[in-house]
């Protein structure tokens, strides 16, 4: 709307002072959209913190509830990073990256709509790409998923043979086994470097695979429309205009990739949170009152 105000012949005073209202107005309108923003992200800040306190309580409460053979066969290093470090991701999916999906969604929808108004060919042209980027996307997240979740429970048991040398230090010093206690570590390490080091190889061959198709599919795109500008079909005007609504469309979606990559690593997380929570104690409470 201001490149449109500014573009048209202004000569007179008075057509300068209404164009520098409307250019007030509309600044008006974007700075009040900024502090709906920034209030929005404090409200999702607040409930996410809200939520992973009330879900590590639940957890918890949950845990000790359970029958002393659980304790037994599973390992408090493991227990620990479910309460700390899965419900912190959860928690950001809940909240941060939900609320940048639904910011960005609604921008590429009606980015996309301001570029059919714009040039409805350069628009089919531009999203030839989407079909091959959404099925590689949904392959690559559910992959992404079972891999999330086996890095947290290799995690998880590094976390607990560290969690277990410690407690038991007076008897590894008493018979010198730091040398295996380091060793038992060590192997647990190198378990969960490996498959951080196959998923950092298929998050940077998604990225970059996808980086090189969204500069290709815009080379095209920008190239086709110095074509229609130069037989005469668009204007500068518009083809400057449609590369804006494109960039925006693009950086949307590029966004959005992020975010359902994050969802994915929080399903694989929960998942272990969850079957906690849905787990059903082996052995009924007794009660809790002391005999006098």
């Amino acid at each position: 709307m201001i490149i449109d105000i500014v573009s048209r012949e202004i000569k007179t005073p008075q057509q300068q002072s209404q164009a520098l209202d409307a250019i007030k107005n509309i600044v008006t309108y974007i700075l009040l959209i900024i502090v709906i923003g920034a209030v929005q992200a404090w409200l999702f800040s607040s409930t996410g913190e809200r939520i992973v306190a009330r879900l590590r309580l639940n957890l918890f409460t949950h845990l000790i509830h359970q029958e002393i053979a659980f304790f037994d066969v599973t390992s408090t290093g493991e227990l620990l990073n479910r309460l700390s470090e899965d419900t912190q991701i959860i928690k950001t999916a809940a909240t941060t990256n939900l609320s940048e999906a639904l910011r960005n969604l609604t921008s590429a929808i009606i980015g996309i709509g301001f570029m059919f108004s714009s040039s409805w060919k350069l628009t089919l042209l531009s999203l030839v790409v989407v079909p091959v980027t959404a099925v590689t996307m949904r392959r690559f997240g559910r992959y992404l998923k079972q891999l999330s979740h086996t890095t947290q429970a290799a995690a998880a048991v590094a976390a607990s043979v560290a969690e277990e040398s410690f407690g038991a230090i007076r008897t590894i010093r008493s018979f010198a086994q730091e040398g295996y206690a380091v060793s038992k570590y060590s192997e647990k390490v190198d378990e969960r470097l490996k498959i951080g080091l196959k998923r950092a190889k298929v998050v940077g061959l998604y990225f970059g695979g996808q980086n090189a198709a969204s500069k290709l599919s815009i080379f095209i795109v920008v190239s086709y429309g110095a074509y229609l500008t130069i037989t005469g079909f668009m204007t500068a005007g518009s083809l400057t205009s449609f590369i804006l609504y494109s960039l925006t469309v693009g950086s949307s979606v590029s966004s959005l990739s992020g975010s359902y990559v994050s969802a994915m690593k929080a399903a694989g997380s929960s998942r272990s949170v969850f079957q906690l929570l849905d787990r059903v104690s082996g052995m009924t409470k007794s009660g809790d009152k002391c005999p006098v």
